[in-house]
């Protein structure tokens, strides 16, 4: 997908795994590339480590209430949530500044879950119209692959690009 978008910016979590899928996307496109800590997962303090099967069985009442509202949950001995969204939303305001066309963001489920409302944009298959594509200045993508998921999708989003739409891919 990224072969076929002329990306020019790529933005990552400064932890190694996505550091170096960023670093891979931002080669194929020669596109700059910029690590942040604002993009890193929340910390899981305790949790950290363990599977979500012995943290159920360990924390059962702080799991169940995290899984039903995580913005209302700390974590124990891990970041609050509130702070979490405080470092995600500092990210954002740079990546809304950017003056780059075609953007990708690696990182984490966590903090991209964050970025896409905070952008107030959804995630999984699209829920806009066809002349949304056609009349969008800026597209985001988040955690898809429309060229092998979506191909009709894929199709609309170059020709918006090529018609001069901004494109974000976040994954």
């Amino acid at each position: 997908f990224f072969r076929s978008i002329p990306l020019e910016a790529c933005y990552a979590s400064d932890l190694k795994r996505a550091r170096q899928t960023a670093k891979f996307i931002s080669k194929n496109g020669k596109a700059a590339f910029f690590k942040s800590k604002h993009l890193r997962e929340i910390h899981f303090g305790d949790w950290e480590a363990r599977d979500y099967k012995s943290v159920s069985l360990r924390w059962p009442e702080v799991y169940a209430s995290w899984i039903r509202s995580p913005a209302d949950v700390n974590i124990p001995a891990g970041e609050p949530f509130k702070a979490f969204l405080k470092r995600v939303k500092t990210f954002s305001k740079i990546l809304i500044r950017s003056r780059a066309k075609n953007i990708a963001v690696v990182a984490h489920a966590g903090s991209l879950s964050v970025l896409a409302m905070l952008l107030s944009l959804g995630s999984g298959a699209t829920s806009n119209s066809f002349v949304d594509f056609e009349e969008a200045g800026c597209l985001m993508i988040v955690g898809s692959d429309p060229s092998s998921n979506h191909p009709v999708i894929a199709v609309r989003l170059r020709q918006a690009v090529s018609r001069g739409a901004r494109l974000i891919v976040v994954n």
